[in-house]
């Protein structure tokens, strides 16, 4: 039977949206419930940059962005927005598994596309990179893709690298950050496994299994079974948190030992103190102290190194 996946990004839209218009998402939902997602004409876009991305008719004004498997059932519904926004956004958009930790990632690719001419041209002035330190078998191994290594060979400034916060997914970004800052590949690599639903990477990562990716992405995806299912997870946006759960929040919610309500308290932590947070980590790397690495099965290596 196939599965919707739903992005949580979808939830504010959906909540922002006029009830008719709400009332004819929950129809084109209903119809992957009933297995004719055949019938939902899903449009292949010519100048897509993700072969796997469609768009669906919700109505003559509104269109919703879906992820379609290669292979297997289970689609994903990633917004729904007017005609044009829908268009823009399916065409800019790339999706792809991180092949250091598995999870679904998407990036802005038209403008990093837009972007890459003009730091190219910086860069041929500059006699540094950013990143010559580093090499490109350990830029993959953090999780970078092969398609960003061009982009990130070229840029010279942590300006530079900061103007791409928006346009690149999280883990690859804060593993840059990290490095720029002055971090050891190794701790890079803890900075990465904050990302991390368990607290080891999988053992293998299929590049095109969507769905193991979205499995692994609890955060920003889930999978729902049916029509009847979403429906009440949209009725109750508020309640949205329990449903998008990293994993290691998760495992704390639901820990079976706990019998009633409890409260779980600790620091916060956003995408924006990433880079505060990586340049105090180099600053005390000398004190001497196991590295975290040793921990999340750091593939680069399993030794001690210092860390904050």
């Amino acid at each position: 039977m196939p599965r919707l996946g739903i992005a949580k990004d979808f939830l504010s839209d959906y909540a922002k949206l006029e009830k008719n218009v709400q009332r004819s998402v929950l129809e084109a939902i209903g119809k992957f419930g009933e297995h004719t997602h055949a019938g939902l004409h899903l449009e292949k876009l010519a100048k897509s940059r993700d072969r796997r991305i469609r768009t669906i008719r919700i109505t003559g004004f509104w269109r919703g962005v879906v992820l379609a498997p290669e292979t297997g059932e289970d689609y994903t519904l990633l917004t729904v927005l007017p005609h044009d926004d829908a268009i823009a956004f399916a065409t800019s958009r790339v999706f792809s598994v991180n092949q250091a930790i598995g999870v679904l990632e998407v990036r802005n690719q038209e403008a990093l596309d837009n972007l890459e001419p003009a730091l190219r041209d910086v860069a041929t002035a500059v006699p540094e990179r950013l990143f010559a330190h580093v090499k490109d078998s350990e830029l993959i191994t953090l999780g970078i893709d092969d398609k960003v290594l061009p982009l990130v060979r070229v840029l010279t400034t942590e300006a530079h690298l900061e103007a791409l916060e928006t346009l690149l997914p999280t883990p690859q970004y804060d593993a840059l950050v990290a490095l720029a800052a002055g971090m050891t590949v190794e701790q890079a690599w803890e900075e990465v496994c904050r990302h991390l639903p368990t607290e080891t990477p999988p053992d293998a990562v299929d590049p095109d299994d969507i769905t193991a990716a979205i499995e692994r992405t609890p955060d920003r995806y889930a999978l729902v079974s049916g029509p009847d299912e979403l429906a009440e997870i949209l009725a109750h946006p508020f309640a949205a948190w329990r449903v998008f759960l990293h994993g290691r929040q998760r495992a704390i919610a639901y820990r079976p030992s706990f019998s009633g309500p409890a409260m779980v308290s600790g620091g916060a932590r956003t995408r924006s103190h990433t880079g505060t947070t990586c340049s105090a980590n180099a600053a005390c790397s000398s004190w001497p102290r196991l590295a975290p690495a040793t921990r999340c099965g750091c593939p680069t290596a399993r030794m001690a190194a210092p860390s904050c």
